[in-house]
């Protein structure tokens, strides 16, 4: 019944799917407050970010958090809880990035974003970081990390990647062969997600900011993919 639910979801208008997420907001902020968890609103860089702490002893280090969203909705708000959960689990603090949407600002808005706020973090707070994000956060949790291997001021010390899309030449097998079998295939519109995203060029799709699929990962911290077995994206986790 739940995932006959699911099917019978239909897209909403951008505008009105950004009104929605933003209901969430003030519930997930005041439930970590409840629960002993310090929010504060932080300029990284020049970059929007929320700066959770769990309540408890917690390590060195810090957890640097990229949101889901098909890069258009949602935002850091959305998911503290989430994430801050993950922190206490991990013992770390947590950057929850707030990076720019999708259409108004295109790729490469949201990877330059989280690139800058990470290294930020690696700066202002501690030199090692674990990078983790859902969806499209996972996308950037890759691509960030890539883009990382070597330099010298950041020190990734691992990387965690949910039901990531990584290829946007949407070339993956499984979004054709899963498609009757993901609760979630109303969120199938793909090409137009690419669109807004990317623009018209479509050399960009190949770009390994863009596209982690494609990056050279020789050197790339240990690295844990999640994602279903049913999912249309699971050989791009794959």
């Amino acid at each position: 019944a739940i995932i006959d639910t699911l099917r019978a979801i239909q897209p909403t208008p951008l505008a009105e799917t950004r009104v929605l997420c933003a209901g969430r907001v003030d519930e997930d902020a005041a439930w970590l407050r409840e629960h002993g968890y310090t929010i504060q609103e932080i300029d990284a860089d020049g970059v929007r970010a929320q700066l959770i702490t769990p309540p408890g002893a917690l390590d060195q280090g810090t957890l640097v958090a990229f949101h889901g969203g098909g890069f258009i909705v949602c935002s850091a708000a959305t998911h503290a809880k989430a994430f801050g959960l993950m922190g206490a689990a991990s013992r770390l603090r947590v950057l929850n990035v707030d990076y720019r949407l999708a259409p108004e600002h295109r790729f490469p808005a949201a990877h330059d974003d989280c690139l800058r706020a990470t290294r930020w973090a690696a700066r202002a707070l501690h030199p090692d970081v674990v990078l983790i994000g859902d969806s499209v956060g996972g996308n950037l949790s890759l691509s960030v990390g890539a883009q990382l291997i070597g330099e010298a001021d950041v020190t990734v010390r691992g990387i965690v990647s949910i039901s990531p899309l990584t290829d946007f030449t949407l070339s993956s097998p499984s979004l054709t062969t899963r498609r009757a079998r993901d609760p979630f295939t109303y969120c199938a519109g793909l090409p137009e997600l690419r669109q807004m995203s990317l623009g018209d060029d479509e050399a960009l799709e190949r770009d390994p900011r863009a596209s982690p699929l494609f990056a050279d990962v020789r050197g790339l911290a240990p690295t844990l993919v999640q994602m279903g077995s049913k999912e249309i994206c699971y050989d791009d986790g794959l």
